[in-house]
């Protein structure tokens, strides 16, 4: 295609086409997806003046590189994947120009965050079945190969042409830049669900007291938590909605928090939901990373969703 910018030169099966997820399709147990670090992603598409819904790339762990077939701007946020732009350090949570034959490089995670998301100015041009482009391969859904991630050879295009548009480097505020440490505890405020009374005291202080570690069994579905067991009322309830960043309690009694491609509909009890605005912590942890738990209330999600919606222009 002639609006081909960007190809794939190296790949892992964690990049993906995302956006802010496919909204209104619940109902036909399609899941909302989204981006796991929402922050990262909004930055990425503010920093270019693209919409917030812009499709990126989120680049999981690494391991994936790109050249460029044409003049276009870029910018990376979130995690530190030690990126290179023709074997040369740059800078994240800002934008770049790129030349033709320039070839940008993401390595792996330096202990800062596990994804980082690639915008380009405009936003990449990608299928978007059911009004959204991200990429959820269980239901095939997504990418260039029915919910499959991107590869080597996957040419790249740009909803508007590059080469009209001043290439100018803007940088995030640094005191706006989200820091990431993954040998530091994470800790995440929830909202109690209409279960929580039905837990015993005793079940309530353990899971909040407790540090647990993040399992190797995590993906963008829901994260597992390793840690002392929550004993439940029940190993079932009738199935209900699932929101993001739920705390379900299945029966061995170890906790999933429910992510971004999560199911629809679920039958286990539940501890909680955890903020909107904090889930993104647990999605740029990796493996053995330890997270905690406080008890917050709906005013202050409320207020600090509003907050970020107002800030990014919504």
């Amino acid at each position: 295609m002639m609006n081909d910018v960007l190809e794939v030169t190296k790949a892992n099966f964690l990049a993906l086409f995302i956006d802010r997820g496919r909204t209104q399709q619940q109902s036909m147990g399609l899941t909302q997806s989204g981006p796991m670090d929402e922050y990262a992603f909004l930055w990425a598409n503010k920093l270019l003046g693209n919409e917030l819904n812009a499709a990126c790339i989120e680049i999981s762990f690494g391991k994936f590189s790109l050249k460029a077939r044409q003049r276009c701007q870029v910018a990376i946020t979130g995690a530190n994947l030690k990126v290179q732009l023709n074997q040369q350090a740059l800078q994240n949570w800002e934008t770049i120009g790129l030349k033709v034959g320039d070839e940008l490089v993401f390595d792996s995670p330096q202990m800062q965050g596990t994804r980082a998301y690639l915008a380009i100015k405009g936003g990449f041009e990608c299928p978007k079945p059911f009004n959204s482009a991200c990429t959820v391969k269980r239901e095939n859904l997504g990418g260039f190969d029915r919910g499959g991630a991107l590869k080597v050879g996957d040419k790249l295009s740009s909803c508007i042409p590059q080469a009209q548009h001043q290439m100018v480097n803007i940088s995030v505020y640094p005191d706006l830049i989200r820091s990431y440490n993954n040998q530091e505890t994470i800790t995440c405020r929830f909202i109690p669900a209409c279960q929580w009374p039905l837990f015993s005291c005793q079940e309530q202080q353990r899971f909040l007291q407790q540090e647990y570690r993040i399992s190797s069994e995590s993906d963008r579905m829901g994260f597992r938590l390793q840690g002392e067991k929550i004993n439940t009322f029940s190993e079932g309830i009738i199935s209900e909605g699932i929101a993001l960043g739920a705390i379900q309690i299945p029966p061995d009694g170890q906790p999933i928090v429910l992510m971004r491609d999560r199911q629809t509909i679920g039958g286990y009890p539940k501890l909680g939901v955890v903020l909107s605005t904090d889930i993104e912590k647990i999605g740029q942890a990796m493996p053995g990373q330890k997270v905690q738990f406080q008890v917050a209330d709906i005013k202050t999600a409320y207020e600090e969703r509003v907050q970020r919606e107002q800030f990014f222009g919504n």
